[in-house]
């Protein structure tokens, strides 16, 4: 992103003036820039700006986004309403690269716009049409590169897609998150465009929801991403005799499974080969977010009698920017837990820490490859599922092209 609009401070002092515009225009004043923004809309999006505001700069905040504080300028917001107005000011310095500073009419007519949206309901969700449908051929001998929280367009996110390419998958499928927010704009720039430019257009594209995607109501994911990719709906499962890639969509409806996709995915559970591996953005367990999340709950209570059938093998999923690789426990359905949230956002070293039994299984690897200009930093990277018969070899590769470690499913997983 450009650096006016992920630096904590400039950002955190945009959306403070725009609550105090805003504000402004909510008690009937002409506001340049707000001219359309009715009172009461403008009430409301002062008041949510202010609360964001509010929160980033309290204590608790500050703990929050601790990480994404370090390392200056690249800052995005875990506040849906701080992270819309990065998305705007993000744009606002594309059209505009001549201003220095995040202030202006024009930015504020863009602020409005985006955050308007919030106003709105989010973009119809694709329900499907069928048990049967969104299931797609995967052939028995293929390649399938898996990666998650890469939508950044950092120089570290396109060494992780050159890296992809050098393997020349024939599938890509991305775990979710474009940054700082998924508006429209920010989908062909910060996600399609880069695939493209660094990529092309050799390995069919996948792309699952994420929060910061429905930042932005969907708009872009579910009118520009899901178009791009030739692909109907924001769920899909890739299947042959032997395995199936089980992708849900955990983010429509928070940390939670939009109830249309639950029949669909018990059915695909209950029909064909037994090794069901899924994707979602969002996990089921962390052994390191300390955050307090409102709804993280929602998503293990939706899915048990998902979890209960025990057909589930393997789940991959993101959201947390680390990767970590679980042990089996049969308190958490015994299944292989694998977080690869490390494809675009900065990575922490993280050893041996663990929240207790209670929270996630042990975890078995920790992905700690040093970047070699920060100690406390690992290198990003992405999964490699090869695909050969009844055996899968999953390759973790960092960002420079080197395979860290493997392992093959079903008889030698990491645990």
């Amino acid at each position: 992103m450009n650096p006016i609009a992920s630096t904590r401070t400039t950002v955190l002092d945009v959306v403070r003036d725009a609550a105090d515009l805003f504000h402004r225009r909510g008690d009937g004043h002409e506001v340049d820039g707000l001219e359309e923004v009715s009172p009461e809309v403008a009430s409301l999006l002062s008041r949510e700006l202010r609360t964001a505001d509010e929160w980033a700069r309290s204590p608790t905040g500050e703990a929050e986004e601790e990480d994404e504080m370090e390392g200056g300028d690249d800052y995005v917001s875990h506040d849906p309403v701080i992270a819309l107005v990065q998305a705007a000011l993000d744009e606002h310095a594309d059209e505009h690269p001549q201003e220095k500073h995040g202030k202006g009419v024009s930015l504020l007519r863009l602020i409005a716009r985006v955050l308007g949206k919030r106003a709105e309901n989010y973009v119809e969700f694709r329900k499907p049409e069928s048990l049967d449908g969104d299931v797609f051929d995967l052939p028995e001998s293929c390649r399938v590169a898996l990666v998650g929280d890469w939508g950044t367009a950092k120089d570290r996110a396109r060494r992780v897609a050159r890296a992809i390419a050098a393997r020349r998958p024939d599938h890509i499928i991305h775990l979710g998150d474009i940054y700082p927010s998924g508006t429209r704009s920010r989908a062909h720039k910060r996600f399609i465009d880069v695939w493209m430019e660094e990529v092309g257009s050799g390995p069919k594209y996948w792309a699952m929801n994420g929060n910061h995607e429905m930042n932005a109501n969907g708009e872009g994911y579910f009118l520009d991403v899901l178009p791009w990719c030739g692909q109907r709906a924001s769920f899909f499962c890739l299947r042959n005799e032997h395995w199936k890639l089980i992708a849900i969509d955990s983010a429509y409806a928070d940390h939670d499974l939009e109830p249309s996709q639950f029949d669909w995915l018990m059915h695909q559970l209950s029909n064909g080969p037994d090794n069901n591996i899924l994707l979602s953005h969002h996990q089921m367990f962390s052994a390191v977010d300390r955050r307090p999340r409102r709804n993280a709950h929602k998503l293990p209570a939706r899915l048990q009698p998902a979890v209960d059938t025990g057909r589930i093998f393997g789940w991959f999923w993101g959201h947390e920017h680390r990767s970590l690789y679980y042990t089996r426990d049969p308190r958490f359905g015994n299944y292989l837990a694998r977080c690869i949230g490390h494809g675009g956002k900065r990575v922490r070293i993280t050893h041996n820490v663990h929240l207790g039994p209670e929270f996630a299984p042990p975890v078995a690897h920790y992905w700690n490859v040093p970047r070699p200009d920060r100690d406390d930093r690992a290198m990003n990277g992405f999964a490699l599922l090869t695909f050969d018969g009844s055996r899968l070899t999953i390759e973790y590769v960092d960002e420079t092209g080197r395979t860290c470690f493997t392992e093959i499913w079903p008889d030698t997983p990491i645990v």
